[in-house]
């Protein structure tokens, strides 16, 4: 070991006898090692962080898929079973007790798809530009005054459940004299025509909102859950038969505590207020009133992109209902951009694909 005479630092001497038998000695400062050992740290810890970055990326998007294909196996299931309950309902001699057992399950399907909602809301958050870039190919097949109708409907009924889960909803509900007693049966019935009149046409979005907005804030209904529960959801809740199995399955009038208590609950609280806050920017990313909006285009391509993936394209429609079968006057013009939500419905050719630009399923199926 010698020290380096002009900086007088540490140094280490390695001799080695050349070819021509000269001595060559090699310095190597203690300072050049640090500075070494550093570079080789860097380029170890470098080389670990893209790695880690790379698989990051890969598990994100590998739970993406998982994610996509959970909300479509129960989508799907969820349309499986109301054409199911619809038939048997429609059928002269239907039995009670299966509709009812079909309603259970379709109830119990919707949950399970809320929660892949929620779950997909906290894993990737709102639309990049791939998936804004895809919605601009739907974008051009629905007309400007259609898209200004569709941001409406979202923002109306979306905007609404955003309200009425806010802890303000909640306290007002709580003071009720109504609060956690069944509503009578003539209540119950007058909410039916309600909703009636509402999936048939017979009023409009933001008259039926208003509604809603008006009992809730005078402690006549209980205030929906969940910014995910879909106003039709919502409203058949309010309409339910009393609980038997469990206490946040039921009319809302007597499960609302239930089913709140079931939403914050330590290992779904987050996922559910991410979803929460998911919802509140996208309302955030529209104008005030969307009914004046000139070009709704960037708007209609952002807020459809979320939608679509979150499955939750039936906001765009009346009565969250794409087809509205029954429906007449102004919400039977929504009708032929149904396929709006179709890549939601059955998807097995690409999971990102958007569905009018597949093959067909079946005739895939067959090759």
């Amino acid at each position: 070991m010698a020290r380096d005479p002009e900086s007088g630092l540490a140094s280490v001497s390695m001799v080695k006898v050349g070819a021509d038998g000269k001595e060559k000695a090699l310095l190597l400062r203690a300072s050049s090692l640090r500075w070494i050992a550093i570079a080789v740290f860097l380029l170890i810890g470098g080389s670990g962080g893209a790695w880690w970055i790379l698989e990051s990326k890969l598990e994100g998007h590998a739970e993406k898929s998982r994610l996509t294909a959970l909300l479509r196996h129960t989508g799907e299931r969820i349309q499986a079973l109301h054409r199911v309950r619809n038939a048997v309902e429609k059928f002269d001699g239907a039995n009670a007790k299966a509709v009812e057992k079909l309603d259970s399950e379709v109830s119990e399907a919707e949950e399970q798809h809320r929660r892949a909602q929620a779950a997909m809301m906290k894993q990737q958050g709102l639309p990049d530009a791939e998936d804004i870039e895809a919605a601009g190919r739907a974008a051009k097949r629905v007309p400007k005054e259609m898209q200004v109708k569709m941001l409406d409907e979202f923002q109306v009924k979306a905007g609404f459940l955003v309200w009425g889960t806010e802890p303000e909803r909640a306290a007002v509900w709580r003071k009720s004299p109504l609060y956690n007693k069944m509503p009578s049966q003539t209540v119950i019935e007058e909410l039916g025509a309600v909703q009636v009149s509402y999936e048939t046409g017979g009023i409009d979005t933001r008259t039926f909102v208003g509604w809603c907005r008006g009992n809730v804030t005078a402690g006549n209904w209980p205030p929906p859950v969940s910014s995910l529960q879909g106003i039709i959801n919502y409203f058949e809740d309010l309409t339910d038969d009393p609980p038997e199995d469990h206490k946040w399955e039921g009319n809302l009038f007597v499960t609302w505590e239930h089913r709140l208590a079931k939403i914050k609950e330590r290992k779904h609280a987050k996922m559910w207020e991410a979803s929460h806050q998911t919802i509140k920017k996208l309302l955030g990313q529209l104008p005030d009133d969307t009914t004046t909006l000139k070009d709704p285009i960037q708007a209609f391509k952002f807020t459809y992109a979320a939608l679509t993936q979150f499955h939750l394209t039936e906001w765009l429609f009346p009565a969250d209902d794409a087809l509205m079968d029954d429906a007449f006057g102004a919400a039977s013009s929504f009708a032929p951009y149904s396929f709006l939500v179709d890549e939601e419905q059955d998807d097995d050719d690409g999971e990102f694909d958007m569905e009018w630009e597949e093959e067909d399923d079946d005739e895939a199926e067959g090759k």
